[in-house]
């Protein structure tokens, strides 16, 4: 709900929808308890990929999301893909 009202009110391309979507997914991640989770795996990568089409692949801002997923990889026991 507050992804779709950030796309609504902003372009689906805003950093603040990326900063949203890096926090459902770890909330989800949270939540999920070392299970994976579709949904937050794909809001962490979207969240990457939208600063890295915004920022660059050399962003800070993308080294912070990257760190996310890993994180997401590292809960979910699948150390090869963090």
């Amino acid at each position: 709900m507050v992804r779709n009202t950030r796309q609504q009110l902003l372009d689906r391309e805003h950093l603040a929808v990326s900063v949203t979507m890096q926090s459902l997914g770890l909330l989800l991640t949270s939540e999920a308890e070392g299970q994976p989770s579709a949904e937050a795996e794909q809001l962490l990568n979207e969240a990457v990929e939208i600063r890295r089409r915004l920022m660059g692949a050399e962003h800070q801002s993308v080294a912070i999301g990257l760190a996310a997923v890993a994180a997401y990889y590292l809960n979910c026991d699948r150390q090869e893909l963090a």
